[in-house]
């Protein structure tokens, strides 16, 4: 019967880390026949869906052709993400909201699957077919052609609360690790990868230069995936490319009518593809996003659009200009109330940040940033590897506020850690200090180690390790 559907179903599986083992390999060896679009039951089917397995099946389905939970209606066998205790939900949440932002990315790479014949769960070994490591490393794939996912199908250690998993990172490629910023340069990592990862991290990484389409938290609402985005959030994975003085990206987004079978049409189909790219020199760096108008239009094409641009892993920006017309500077997530555009930089992320007002699908537009440093120069943001030890440290503080309440006098016995966690939002305030903001925290962060070290966590197992390991 599946056969003969456009997505198969794998069936009333039972949840257990072997059965999402499974699944992950069962996926992505099926597109070796065409047959990409796989609908599993993310959780299990008949039983209760642990938590923690529950969560990291979550996060192979974010990044699954098909994101589908649904449970036998019996007993305590719901997967409701809300019916989880709260720290799980908040992590369930992010990985859903993920999800639904990804949509752009998705239905273009699905689009890819009907032009190209390619599944969106790749094989490493389509784009390595001479590397033995690519056919070893099956439980790990392209999802699209520019992100690499290597689902955790293993439980937390109970000792220090993560979970390790060992990754293939194709040398000939720089890589961007998607939560922590980190890179792995092309021809200078070995391939094979060591992480500890805590259950709200999972091994997501991307190409170098990737120009990711998504969609504004913003603009998420119930049936927004069938709607063109009239907000578009562009993900530019910047940093990675810093190792020549001339560095260039791309990414683009595909755009039918989604109801009918009008992009297939003979001698061209009626779509519509967006580039985007970006080129680099010295300081300067000129993104363009250019339309490709289609032969025959369809009614639902948008005339116009907002964009958000996130440079990231970037030194702070000194000027913005959109259409040669100057954009007005602004501290980051305070709206953009200029009619020009606005830009910010977002500490957190080491990120500029660049709201355009709506501007013509029917032409292209060039932006261009005069950033406080040449590119190539980026990794000096990147070698304390801030974003992501800024998230675990974030995750560590609150692991303590939660055993005393954050009204006590206990958090004065680990102040290092409440200064360090401030850091990315001081950067935010302040993006010209923000060389000398990551100079000093890795010896603040030393101290908090220190000071956590010396707290009495006697009354509850582990804690002092777990706090330990998220501050490394």
């Amino acid at each position: 019967m599946c056969s003969a559907l456009q997505i198969g179903f794998s069936g009333d599986v039972i949840p257990s880390w072997d059965s999402l083992d499974f699944q992950v390999y069962y996926t992505v060896i099926a597109s070796n026949v065409g047959f990409g679009y796989w609908s599993h039951d993310l959780g299990g089917h008949v039983g209760v869906s642990p938590p923690e397995l529950y969560t990291r099946w979550i996060q192979f389905g974010t990044f699954s052709p098909i994101f589908r939970i649904h449970s036998k209606k019996a007993g305590f066998m719901w997967r409701r993400p809300w019916l989880y205790p709260a720290s799980y939900c908040d992590i369930l949440m992010k990985y859903f909201t993920l999800r639904a932002s990804l949509v752009p990315y998705t239905y273009t790479s699905a689009w890819e699957a009907y032009a190209f014949g390619v599944s969106i769960m790749r094989p490493m070994y389509y784009s390595n077919p001479g590397s033995p490591l690519a056919y070893q490393y099956d439980h790990q794939y392209m999802f699209g052609d520019a992100i690499l996912v290597a689902p955790v199908t293993t439980p937390l250690n109970p000792v220090y609360n993560t979970s390790q998993k060992r990754v293939y990172l194709p040398a000939d490629l720089t890589w961007v690790s998607w939560h922590s910023g980190e890179v792995f340069p092309a021809s200078q990592q070995q391939e094979e990868l060591t992480r500890n990862y805590t259950l709200s991290e999972a091994p997501i990484f991307v190409k170098a230069g990737s120009i990711i389409p998504t969609t504004p938290k913003s603009r998420l609402f119930l049936g927004s995936a069938k709607e063109l985005p009239t907000n578009l959030r562009l993900l530019a994975f910047v940093a990675g490319t810093a190792v020549t003085p001339s560095d260039i990206g791309f990414g683009y987004m595909h755009e039918d009518d989604g109801t009918t079978n009008a992009y297939k049409g003979s001698p061209h189909g009626t779509y519509f593809n967006t580039n985007f790219s970006y080129a680099a020199v010295n300081e300067t760096l000129v993104f363009h996003i250019t339309s490709i108008v289609p032969i025959v239009t369809f009614p639902q094409m948008l005339n116009q659009r907002k964009y958000e641009i996130v440079l990231l892993g970037v030194w702070p920006a000194v000027s913005v200009s959109i259409n040669r017309e100057s954009v007005t500077k602004m501290q980051y997530d305070t709206g953009c109330q200029s009619d020009s555009g606005c830009f910010s930089y977002d500490g957190t992320r080491l990120a500029v940040v660049i709201a355009t007002n709506d501007l013509s699908t029917n032409s292209s537009h060039e932006i261009i940033v005069q950033l406080t440093k040449p590119l190539q120069h980026s990794r000096q943001l990147l070698q304390t590897n801030f974003t992501g030890r800024l998230a675990r440290l974030l995750s560590a503080k609150q692991l303590l506020d939660d055993q005393w309440g954050i009204h006590t006098v206990h958090q004065q016995a680990y102040k290092s850690l409440l200064l360090a966690g401030e850091t990315g939002m001081r950067i935010t305030y302040s993006p010209d200090a923000v060389e000398q903001e990551l100079a000093a925290f890795g010896d603040v962060l030393h101290q908090a180690r220190s000071e956590v070290a010396e707290l009495d966590l006697s009354h509850s197992d582990n804690l002092k390790t777990i706090v330990l390991e998220l501050l490394m």
